[in-house]
């Protein structure tokens, strides 16, 4: 896809991660969309030109209207927390919210979805040896409070690809690593 002139959405963009992305799609030449909860969280992006639009992953519908417009959609937002070990947490935001996302996407006619997920998908005994071959973690895997993360986005990247398969949608799933810098 070419992304100079491409509306993109992206959830999240005020966010760790979502900073550098507005960023990255902006040097490419992309117009932007930061559907987020907080619009005003980070005025440094309305000055940056980023159409900003409230949604909440737990809101399909309003997700829908942040998305109506877009050529492709970037579902960033995540739950990832330290602090916060709760698995029903991290099933509404990470399992559920994609549901969200993909519904959404589907309802705005957005047929381009790039999800952003996790190393942590293939759990963490296994990280010394790890290729594009190695299973990740699945629903016979019993949530505790260390792979709460790791277990929601593996069963949300499991069920992104059913869904863009049930609705042919085109997807692609990044997993990056433990990633360092500002904000």
């Amino acid at each position: 896809m070419e992304l100079r002139g491409a509306r993109i959405a992206v959830t999240g963009a005020t966010g760790f991660l979502g900073r550098y992305l507005v960023d990255a799609l902006l040097a490419h030449g992309a117009r932007v969309i930061g559907v987020v909860r907080n619009p005003g969280r980070v005025p440094e992006l309305l000055a940056l030109g980023i159409e900003m639009r409230q949604a909440d992953l737990a809101a399909p519908e309003a997700l829908a209207r942040g998305f109506a417009g877009a050529d492709a959609v970037v579902a960033n937002a995540a739950l990832f927390s330290l602090r916060n070990r709760r698995w029903d947490d991290h099933v509404r935001c990470n399992i559920e919210g994609t549901r969200n996302v993909f519904a959404a996407a589907v309802a705005a006619g957005v047929r381009r979805l790039v999800q952003v997920s996790s190393v942590a998908v293939y759990g963490f005994p296994h990280w010394r040896r790890l290729d594009e071959d190695h299973p990740l973690l699945d629903a016979g895997v019993r949530p505790l409070p260390w792979n709460v993360y790791a277990l929601s986005k593996a069963l949300a990247e499991r069920l992104a690809w059913q869904l863009a398969a049930e609705h042919d949608l085109a997807l692609t799933t990044v997993r990056p690593a433990t990633i360092y810098g500002a904000f």
